[in-house]
């Protein structure tokens, strides 16, 4: 009993910081969803939308959802974060990021801005953390040797601060940064879904910090996870309120904490494999179909929602909104369990064996997609989740809700 003891109390210095959140999230969710209302921060449906709206066929709720939900899980964050924690450089440039990313959000809730406004916003935010010093400083060659990332360090001051620039060390923090938001991002399709994989994400981050004695990342990780759960019983399908484009700031927030610490970037590989792979396999799909030969092309075909995420296959095999959330986020649970088991361990050849499993996965839906498989021979309407399953063929996603 004392071993057990031993062993649990480290982690459960961050149950009040859990807890708070946890509740304050669930109390603010409603209060949120009235403001929402009232504001019309909502998505609407195919029928209700303009005949000229390009994302006319892409939208799956046949009912209005309201949005904006992040903010309950997001606002006690911040405030949390500000009691428990003085202030200085890094905590600051966390927070500003934060609030750059959940107003672009918000504002995109009400008034749909652009992918291209929202890109600026996802990069004003990752520079702010790397110049407050968040960045990678060195990666783990597959020889388990340490690469220096800071070859070439430029300081500069700003106003009473100091700050540097590191290359290639930040330009890589930066597009690290962009792509955990946008392989997040993805990843909210369906009720219930990103808000799961995020939630165990940021358990892993907070279960191996405790591990590895780094109370920042596992501060940081206990209130986004308690936040996440808050909003969760509201977010199950049939959704009440979906959390809306602020959703940006949990891979934001990811990113970041497995740069702090000892939570380590390839840590983050592991757990959040399927998301990323997804998100490649996605963006390598639309890039070939649109035939793109420039940057700009490829930059527009990424930001055009379709329906070939895992989450539309696995709807399109017949299962239902709650079965695909359930077998996602039991497959990344799967993943953060290895993660945890070989934190502090070379990961190189714990990356190759996932994803290599997780792409003759999508290789195997792709296949019975093709052979036209149903697993329950389901068309039509989802009863779970209110959300149409679709046709192959049929281009139904809800992608642009988030813009991308």
């Amino acid at each position: 009993m004392n071993y057990l003891i031993t062993t649990l109390k480290p982690y459960l210095e961050y149950l009040p910081y859990f807890a708070t959140a946890l509740l304050s999230a669930f109390l603010l969710t409603p209060i949120i969803g009235f403001i929402a209302n009232k504001l019309k921060i909502v998505d609407l449906p195919a029928g209700m939308r303009k005949s000229t709206d390009p994302t006319k066929k892409t939208r799956m709720k046949k009912t209005v959802i309201l949005r904006a939900g992040g903010l309950a899980v997001i606002v006690p964050f911040i405030i949390i974060l500000l009691v428990a924690h003085p202030v200085d450089k890094q905590i600051g440039a966390i927070i500003v990021g934060v609030i750059i990313l959940t107003i672009t959000g918000v504002l995109d809730d009400k008034y749909e801005v652009s992918s291209r406004y929202q890109s600026i916003a996802q990069v004003l935010a990752a520079l702010v953390v790397v110049a407050a010093g968040i960045s990678i400083d060195s990666i783990q060659s597959p020889f388990d040797t340490s690469v220096n990332l800071r070859s070439l360090v430029l300081p500069f001051t700003l106003g009473n601060n100091s700050y540097s620039i590191a290359l290639p060390a930040d330009i890589l923090t930066i597009i690290w940064i962009l792509i955990m938001i946008n392989a997040v991002n993805w990843i909210f399709g369906i009720d219930g879904l990103g808000e799961g994989i995020s939630f165990i994400a940021f358990m892993t981050i907070l279960f191996i910090s405790v591990k590895f004695e780094n109370p920042l990342p596992a501060l940081l990780a206990s209130i986004a996870a308690g936040g996440i759960l808050g909003f969760l019983p509201f977010n199950l399908p049939p959704s009440k309120i979906i959390s809306g484009t602020s959703v940006t700031v949990y891979g934001f927030l990811i990113a970041v904490l497995s740069i702090l610490g000892g939570v380590k970037v390839s840590t983050s590989v592991i757990v959040l494999a399927i998301p990323l792979l997804d998100m490649i396999w996605v963006m390598v799909g639309r890039i070939n179909r649109a035939g793109a030969n420039n940057i700009m092309d490829v930059f527009k075909v990424t930001t055009v929602g379709d329906d070939t995420h895992l989450h539309h296959r696995l709807l399109k095999l017949g299962l239902s909104v709650p079965q695909v959330t359930l077998v996602e986020c039991i497959a990344v649970g799967i993943c953060a369990i290895i993660a945890f088991s070989t934190a502090g361990l070379p990961k190189v050849t714990t990356i190759s064996i996932i994803s290599v499993i997780v792409l003759i996965v999508f290789l195997g839906i792709s296949f019975l997609l093709k052979r036209g498989v149903s697993v329950t021979r389901r068309r039509g309407v989802d009863s779970g989740g209110g959300e149409s399953v679709g046709v192959p063929g049929e281009p139904e996603t809800p992608e642009s809700r988030y813009a991308y």
